[in-house]
């Protein structure tokens, strides 16, 4: 039995489809972008990083859960590569 009104739940499953057919940045690719962006030591300043993608969002971004040393929960937007070059 679900409590969410159906026409929330049609929502939800519209954007689970979006998030599965996003690209994915490749885990080599996104360490490169936060090293360069960040520094080398950007994971040292949190308690923990989800690799796995949560959502698509404009050009190409991925969105990460993440929380910060003091536990506070954030979401990351990380940009692909040259998107700006391109655009």
């Amino acid at each position: 039995m679900h409590v969410l009104p159906p026409y929330l739940m049609q929502i939800l499953a519209a954007m689970d489809i979006v998030r599965q057919g996003a690209n994915v940045m490749p885990r080599k690719q996104l360490n490169d972008v936060l090293d360069a962006k960040l520094g080398p030591d950007w994971s040292s300043k949190l308690t923990s990083f989800d690799y796995e993608h949560l959502a698509a969002a404009s050009i190409g971004q991925v969105v990460h859960r993440l929380v910060m040393k003091n536990g506070m929960e954030v979401a990351m937007k990380i940009q692909y590569p040259l998107v700006l070059q391109i655009a």
